[in-house]
């Protein structure tokens, strides 16, 4: 009979830890992590165990190192699957979970011991291959497991010197405690898993220049909490929800968040495909909000300027600093037409939409100065007459609200003299703050 103290270490040192994000599903691809030191996520530090015989209570407590080179958020370590072996038979048996922290067999059971809480792993853990997680690829010689739909598996939190932030270098310890019956010998499989709600990927709205002069349009990534390792998007066009390519992509700038980066763009089935590569191994976007690049276009005739169109991000593959593919939310933008002024003629009708002629002039003017005067815009016309004022790029000025962008003050909700000014600069074809402020043309 093989001493139960030798049996306990038996338990410890055939579990296997493996790491993945605690994401909904469809938002990252799993990836296994060995507790073994050559790994090059996590190393492990030391291992002890607590045992008490009159309770038949054990306390496995794992020290790891996180050498990710990223935080690892709310980190937790969740038990799957057990099998057991009576020592007199080289046969493992299954050890049937039963959803509340149990898992037996026969000659053998192991309770859960205060666990922090429950993961639905099919509803809350994503995995790739989608669920069932099954055990083949981690123990092909012992009894098929697979996860089970609607049960939820018991997980202990890491503790952490600053809980919730299991930062790069840190040492973190961790413990699972268990009751077991009727000891043999012990295999178990656990995750550690980890808070990541995802990304957001977002074209910004872009008010196009004429037909002739390109178009740069903003892609913005909303990675607030996250760092972020790599970025490949698809920037496909629609019209009124048609499929159309009017744009084609030329070149791309990287952004303040991305000069560690590589940027490279191409025409892909009318889509302008964007990726973005770092530098350096190991390189991330710092957790942020908005723009990482800025895709140059060109029109490419196919359409007619005064349409808006509606560019969407599509296939978007964004990586974390381990690379693993996480959970994006894509958000489409538009690039309308320029409209910055263009006042005269009204609308054809209340709620129409369709005043101004496509460009700006002395009739434009004289319906300006009228609404300086007290002349009611219709909704078409107040949209557009309320323009950014000052002069672009030369002298700093004191706005009325917001804040100076660069000599040109936003627009503040009232029409007087500065809007007119602005108006006279675009007829004028001068430097103007409709230009500038909208697309950071100066000329």
């Amino acid at each position: 009979m093989i001493p139960q103290r030798l049996l306990i270490i038996l338990f410890l040192v055939l579990s296997l830890i493996y790491v993945l994000p605690k994401t909904t599903a469809n938002a990252a691809v799993w990836e296994a992590l060995s507790p073994l030191p050559s790994d090059n996520l996590l190393e492990l530090i030391d291992f002890n165990y607590a045992y008490d015989p009159s309770i038949n209570k054990v306390i496995m407590t794992y020290q790891y190192k996180n050498i990710t080179g990223s935080t690892i958020k709310s980190p937790r370590v969740v038990n799957l699957f057990l099998w057991s072996n009576d020592i007199c038979s080289i046969t493992w048996e299954t050890m049937n979970y039963n959803g509340s922290g149990t898992f037996s067999n026969s000659n053998q059971s192991a309770t859960a011991v205060d666990p922090a809480g429950y993961f639905n792993w099919h509803g809350e853990i994503h995995t790739s291959p989608n669920p069932p997680l099954e055990s083949s690829g981690m123990f092909p010689s012992l009894p098929l497991q697979a996860t089970q739909s609607g049960v939820s598996y018991p997980y202990w939190d890491i503790s952490t010197i600053t809980p919730g932030q299991w930062v790069d270098g840190e040492i973190a310890t961790f413990s699972t405690p268990w009751t077991v019956s009727h000891a043999n010998w012990v295999q178990s499989v656990s995750w550690i898993v980890y808070d990541f709600a995802g990304v957001k990927i977002r074209v910004v709205d872009t008010f196009a220049t004429p037909a002739d002069v390109g178009v740069k349009v903003d892609l913005c990534l909303d990675n607030k909490d996250y760092e972020v390792g790599g970025v490949q998007v698809d920037v496909c066009e629609e019209i009124d929800g048609e499929p159309v390519d009017c744009l084609t992509c030329v070149g791309c700038e990287l952004s303040e968040r991305t000069v560690l980066f590589d940027c490279f763009v191409n025409e892909v089935d009318g889509c302008c495909r964007v990726i973005l590569i770092s530098k350096n191994p190991g390189g991330v976007i710092n957790p942020g909000l908005c723009n990482i690049v800025k895709i140059d276009y060109s029109r490419n005739g196919e359409c007619d300027a005064g349409d808006c169109i509606t560019l969407i991000p599509e296939n978007a593959t964004i990586s974390d600093p381990y690379g693993r593919i996480v959970k994006t939310e894509e958000i489409a933008g538009e690039v309308c037409p320029f409209t910055c002024g263009d006042v005269h003629p009204a609308e054809s009708a209340p709620g129409a939409g369709d005043c101004g002629d496509g460009d700006v002039d002395l009739m434009d003017i004289m319906t300006e100065v009228d609404f300086a005067l007290g002349a009611v815009p219709d909704d078409c016309q107040a949209l557009r007459a309320d323009v950014p004022t000052g002069t672009p790029g030369r002298v700093p000025t004191v706005c009325a609200v917001g804040v100076d962008e660069d000599g040109c003050c936003p627009p503040d909700g009232s029409i007087t003299i500065f809007d007119i000014m602005t108006l006279i600069d675009m007829a004028l074809d001068r430097q103007d703050c409709c230009t500038y402020y909208y697309t950071d043309v100066i000329y």
